[in-house]
């Protein structure tokens, strides 16, 4: 029971003390002050540099995105029906230079 009301009066001496300690310009609203227009350049900042940084990502997918459809266009990937499928693999392959070269010395 002792342990419990020390407990408390720690706890409001606690409050009684940060309510005094915190009580700055800025947790107060002096808008006028210079530490809160610190404070608000500070953010703007920050926002500003987020925002950049966004906006580079975002530049750089977009040229992912343009050269991907760019080397697309070249290859034409984009054929995969079932009719271009089959012609691919019955398509005989030519064996190259070399092993008919071999052949031909053996």
């Amino acid at each position: 029971m002792k342990a419990s009301r020390v407990l408390v009066a720690l706890t409001g001496v606690y409050l009684i003390v940060t309510q005094q300690a915190s009580a700055c310009s800025v947790c107060m609203g002096a808008a006028d002050d210079s530490m809160t227009r610190g404070m608000q350049v500070g953010i703007l900042v920050l926002l500003g540099v987020i925002g950049g940084v966004l906006l580079c990502l975002g530049g750089f997918i977009g040229y992912l995105v343009h050269r991907g459809r760019l080397i697309a266009k070249e290859t034409k990937v984009g054929s995969t029906t079932p009719a271009t499928l089959e012609a691919k693999a019955t398509t005989p392959t030519e064996p190259s230079g070399d092993i008919q070269h071999a052949k031909t010395i053996s």
